[in-house]
């Protein structure tokens, strides 16, 4: 996934070769350089970037160039990146995505160039931050250096640890979902057949109208919860089918005349006769038995969902956003 980062990165190091005198300049603190064509500057790129990342050569317009008379740089630069960031859907909408912002030297080897924070406050988070779709719970700066065929490379990385917002899910799916399947539990206890049709069908047809997820090859838990309470309400309508078809068979049996029945008995298998004698026989206990299942079972996979996905399985994830950050 593709998320868009805009920040003020900033570097700082020493180059004898541009100390000065101060008196020479009536006393100023740095000079401000707008051109760096003829500074030495550090090869930086963001290395999860997606279209290069190169500090120096994509962002000369909005940078910012101070030397000190002792021959620190000080180099800035606003950018704003897109980035990429592998995503983990299992737990959506409940999980903490983990994103990084890495940075490092493409040509410099770890004998010519190293990276190092600032000791104090090296990163610092917009307060006027505000994610719709997430919170930034917190950021772990810290070194990535690797090597390579060609050499060891100085890396630096930012852990950014988000939690998505699942209010709205709660409000367009979950507690939807939740109502539908208490409105097919009601048709159990409605006489009317065609009344208990239309509860069944209603609820499936309205489940089947979501808002857009994700789209991946595994299961998301939204996708348990989504198919678990369509199998609910789909258990639903098979049951009040059975219940009716029962019905029919009670009610045909009692009003053909015996000579009429015992012929068509004679023509049906004994298997055939036996599942209509049971269901006769448990058409009663089938409807109760569905009035007292069918909320416990319901109740249970409630518990046992929110328990999983809310508090015990962890996940990492990231969908797109903005974030402002400043980093030394």
């Amino acid at each position: 996934m593709t998320y868009k980062v805009q920040l003020m990165f900033r570097q700082q190091w020493n180059d004898s070769r541009l100390s000065y005198n101060p008196s020479q300049l009536l006393a100023r603190k740095y000079i401000i350089l707008k051109d760096n064509s003829f500074l030495w500057t550090p090869d930086t790129f963001f290395s999860n970037s997606i279209g290069g990342g190169f500090v120096e050569k994509e962002f000369n317009n909005d940078m910012l160039i101070r030397v000190f008379p002792d021959g620190q740089v000080l180099y800035s630069a606003r950018i704003t990146l897109p980035l990429d960031c592998p995503m983990d859907y299992t737990n959506f909408p409940f999980d903490s995505p983990i994103c990084s912002i890495i940075f490092a030297s493409y040509a410099y080897n770890t004998e010519e160039l190293v990276y190092n924070w600032k000791n104090t406050d090296p990163i610092q988070v917009s307060k006027s931050l505000n994610l719709p779709n997430f919170i930034l719970k917190k950021f772990t700066p810290r070194d990535c250096t690797s090597k390579t065929n060609t050499g060891e490379y100085s890396c630096m990385s930012v852990d950014l640890v988000f939690e998505r917002k699942s209010n709205a899910y709660f409000l367009q799916i979950y507690i939807p979902l939740i109502m539908l399947v208490k409105i097919c539990y009601l048709s159990f206890w409605v006489k009317e057949t065609s009344t208990r049709y239309t509860f069944a069908l209603t609820t499936l047809f309205v489940s089947g109208s979501g808002i857009l997820l994700p789209q991946t090859s595994y299961t998301k838990a939204i996708d348990v919860w989504t198919g678990t309470c369509m199998a609910f309400m789909f258990t639903t309508l098979v049951i009040h089918v059975v219940m009716d078809y029962v019905n029919k068979t009670e009610q045909e049996r009692t009003s053909n005349v015996e000579g009429t029945a015992g012929e068509s008995s004679s023509k049906e298998n004994s298997r055939t006769k036996r599942i209509k004698k049971w269901l006769s026989k448990n058409y009663s206990h089938l409807e109760w038995y569905s009035r007292i299942l069918y909320p416990v079972l319901f109740f249970l996979f409630f518990i046992l969902y929110f328990g999983y996905y809310r508090w015990i399985l962890p996940s990492s994830s990231f969908d797109d956003a903005d974030i402002k950050l400043i980093i030394d």
